[in-house]
């Protein structure tokens, strides 16, 4: 199975699911859109299929005053079609992520608009930002195009992957 992972799942590992239910880790699967939506910032997931965000305006997971602190397994699966339009501060899949994030590709990402917010903007096609870690990930077809009218940007952080770490980013590429 995954070696009971406990966070640490490798790559060449295969979850056994049983009842959506990770036998070795106890990761609870997402197969939907809504299941992906509604992850708990601090559980266990893993994806099961290659999911479409197409036609919705993402919200990215997690913020700076609540962040992803879980854990996050692609299973070697992709999450196309993102669009994110700038509201927030902390731009991508995930907003902002202290947790582990791990074997998941995103394709085909859109981050464009008036950025309207004031302070610190993180943009990245994964992660926004990111002080947990990044492994085994990528972003390919990436599109990052903000501009900003009547707001004091103090600082931008962007990247194809992730927009800034302080955590660690292992074997992760953006394209």
């Amino acid at each position: 199975c995954c070696k009971n992972c406990d966070y640490k799942v490798e790559s060449s590992s295969k979850h056994v699911i049983v009842d959506g239910v990770c036998t070795g880790c106890g990761a609870k699967t997402v197969s939907t859109v809504e299941e992906l939506k509604n992850i708990a910032l601090d559980g266990k997931y893993i994806l099961v299929n290659d999911l479409s965000l197409k036609n919705l305006d993402w919200t990215p997971i997690g913020t700076d005053k609540k962040p992803f602190s879980g854990y996050f397994d692609g299973n070697g699966y992709t999450i196309s079609d993102l669009t994110i339009k700038p509201q927030y501060n902390y731009f991508g899949l995930f907003g902002y992520s202290s947790g582990v994030i791990q074997n998941l590709g995103v394709k085909t990402a859109s981050i464009s608009g008036l950025v309207t917010l004031n302070g610190a903007i993180y943009v990245g096609g994964l992660v926004g930002y990111s002080s947990g870690s990044v492994t085994n990930c990528y972003a390919s077809e990436v599109n990052i195009d903000l501009c900003h009218s009547n707001a004091s940007i103090a600082s931008g952080f962007v990247g194809g992957l992730v927009g800034y770490s302080s955590g660690k980013v292992l074997n992760s590429y953006s394209s």
